[in-house]
C-alpha cells in the first residue's frame, strides 16, 4: 500500500467514528426526554396517519423510507408499503429525525 494513502484511511476512520458518537447522543437525549415524559414527537406524527410520507433516520444509510403511517403507538410508527401489498414496517421515533408529506401536484397526482 502506498504511503500516501494513509492520511486518507486516517481521515475515514475519524468521520466514522464521530459518526457513531453523534447517533448514540441524538438517542440519549431521546431517551432522556421520554423519560421525563416529554414525548412530544408522536404526537406530532399523529397528525400524519392515514397520509403517505416520507420519512428520514439516522440510520437511513439507504435512503429514506416511504409509506402510509396507518398507526403511532409510545415511541413506534407503523408504515405501510404504498403499493397496498400490505407490508408493515415498524419504526422507532428515537431514530428518526424528518417527517414529510409525500408532495403531489395541483390535481392530486404524485410528482
Amino acid at each position: 500500500m502506498y504511503p500516501a494513502f494513509y492520511p486518507f484511511i486516517l481521515l475515514l476512520l475519524i468521520i466514522l467514528i464521530n459518526r457513531k458518537k453523534n447517533i448514540s447522543a441524538v438517542v440519549r437525549m431521546n431517551r432522556k426526554r421520554r423519560k421525563a415524559g416529554k414525548n412530544i414527537m408522536s404526537e406530532i406524527v399523529k397528525s400524519y396517519i392515514g397520509k403517505e410520507c416520507i420519512i428520514y433516520s439516522i440510520e437511513s444509510s439507504l435512503g429514506a423510507i416511504n409509506g402510509i403511517i396507518t398507526d403511532v403507538q409510545e415511541n413506534w410508527i407503523v408504515l405501510e408499503d404504498r403499493a397496498g401489498k400490505g407490508e408493515k414496517q415498524l419504526l422507532n421515533l428515537e431514530y428518526v429525525t424528518r417527517i414529510q408529506e409525500y408532495p403531489a401536484k395541483k390535481n392530486g397526482k404524485r410528482k
